[in-house]
């Protein structure tokens, strides 16, 4: 204990993941039984996520989609469980939502705050960004937003997220070794 990622040890998981879990962690204990009640609890945030965004597709479409994910889930338990592509899928559910649906806050907001779930995705698991940036281009392009005006809503709630992480490397340490480990060792051929 008291190791540091990417400092200490060489490490593919993104910080995001450590943060999820030290967060289950701190609040329901370090046991099997505790990381299991987190997992339920998780897929349970997620399934209402996943309800509100599928909704203006229709009921049945909606309470499908939980259903099957749900089922698919618990019974590939031992494979998936407590997976980055999972934990990555709550912030990028809820950036759907926000999109989707129809609310009081303006185009500005649902961009930042859009910004802000796309990084933390992009903090659990980098190939999300895949997924974010397309359904934002077409929440801009179906509401004809200017695209230059709304970046910088979207830019600067992105940057939050990144620039907290970073100053984390950068106060443990751990920012070359990270670099490194991307640059020099995942990627290259």
């Amino acid at each position: 204990s008291g190791f540091i990622p990417y400092r200490d040890f060489f490490d593919m998981n993104m910080p995001g993941v450590y943060f999820i879990n030290l967060l289950s962690a701190k609040i329901f204990g370090w046991s099997d039984l505790s990381f299991r009640v987190f997992d339920i609890v998780y897929l349970c945030v997620l399934s209402f996520f996943t309800f509100l965004w599928l909704k203006p597709f229709g009921k049945l479409t909606s309470v499908s989609g939980v259903l099957l994910f749900g089922l698919y889930y618990i019974n590939e338990t031992p494979y998936l469980i407590l997976q980055r592509e999972y934990f990555a899928l709550l912030p990028f559910a809820v950036m759907l939502c926000l999109l989707i649906h129809k609310s009081n806050l303006s185009f500005g907001r649902i961009l930042f705050f859009s910004g802000i779930l796309t990084a933390l995705t992009f903090l659990i698991k980098p190939h999300f960004i895949i997924l974010s940036l397309p359904a934002i281009g077409i929440f801009i392009y179906e509401n004809r937003l200017k695209l230059r005006k709304q970046l910088k809503y979207l830019v600067t709630g992105f940057s939050i997220p990144v620039i907290v992480f970073l100053l984390y490397l950068t106060f443990t340490g751990s920012l070359n070794s990270f670099l490194d480990i991307v640059f020099n060792r995942l990627y290259s051929s």
